[in-house]
């Protein structure tokens, strides 16, 4: 990360910034829905059965069967230009409700090279060092899963069923494409707009002992060190300083005790 103002403001309060996936720099990153590839008419009644819960749960077990087998008799959902729409709506749908939801993204890697210069201003920035079974105990923690193609309908009604309509948008929130795999990447994942404190508010307290180290990146320099420095003193935990080196004889990143 930077060493700027929000950085230093972040370090002070023990505060994250949970951001859009809008903002994302990836554009398949958040903003891409399911492939009906390999789906089946059982998939669709699933699906159907659990429309039917949320729209109309008045209706009984064997009206809402029947609802959906007369749908299924149909097969319009079978149509090519059906599954087009259908994919036009939840993407949207997706888009909306993904934009609402903020995001803190940590990799397990923090000798790489590519994200020392894409993510620190080519290395001049720091890698900070969280706990994480502390931060999983105060927010969701998901690993990202790294895939070549789009996350199936097959998987996505399955999700839908175990885990609700509302908390099935997390199964996009985590999966991009193979080329990132490289980051090791893990997501904290909130929802501002249902904060009851501060409704909208997307900068979170974390517990102040879940920051545990400080990686200099191999150009930060003296100044931006001692703001850090700076910013961490008053804390009462011990927070350790690291330091990331060239290496000598690869193209590798070593990391070492400061």
């Amino acid at each position: 990360m930077l060493v700027d103002d929000r950085t230093i403001e972040g370090l002070k309060k023990n505060e994250f910034y949970f951001t859009s996936p809008k903002a994302f720099n990836d554009p398949f990153d958040c903003k891409n829905i399911f492939t009906f590839e390999g789906s089946n008419d059982n998939d669709f009644r699933l699906f159907f059965r659990e429309q039917l819960k949320h729209q109309q749960p008045k209706l009984s077990p064997k009206e809402r069967m029947e609802s959906v087998e007369a749908v299924i008799k149909k097969g319009i959902h079978r149509k090519k230009e059906t599954q087009i729409e259908q994919l036009k709506r939840w993407k949207n749908i997706l888009e909306e409700e993904s934009h609402k939801i903020g995001v803190v993204c940590f990799s397990q890697k923090p000798n790489d090279i590519l994200m020392w210069s894409h993510y620190s201003n080519k290395h001049s920035g720091i890698c900070l060092e969280f706990d994480k079974e502390i931060l999983e105990s105060r927010f969701f923690c998901g690993r990202v899963q790294y895939s070549q193609q789009y996350p199936t309908f097959k998987k996505f009604v399955s999700e839908l069923i175990h885990i609700g309509q509302e908390s099935v948008y997390k199964m996009f929130l985590l999966t991009k494409s193979k080329h990132w795999k490289y980051e090791k990447e893990f997501r904290l994942i909130e929802d501002p707009s249902s904060r009851k404190d501060l409704p909208g508010e997307r900068k979170y307290k974390y517990p102040e002992e879940a920051l545990i180290g400080v990686i200099w990146g191999c150009q930060t320099s003296e100044e931006d060190k001692e703001k850090i420095r700076d910013a961490l003193k008053p804390k009462t935990h011990k927070i350790t300083y690291y330091l990331a080196k060239k290496s000598e004889s690869a193209y590798a990143v070593k990391i070492e005790k400061a």
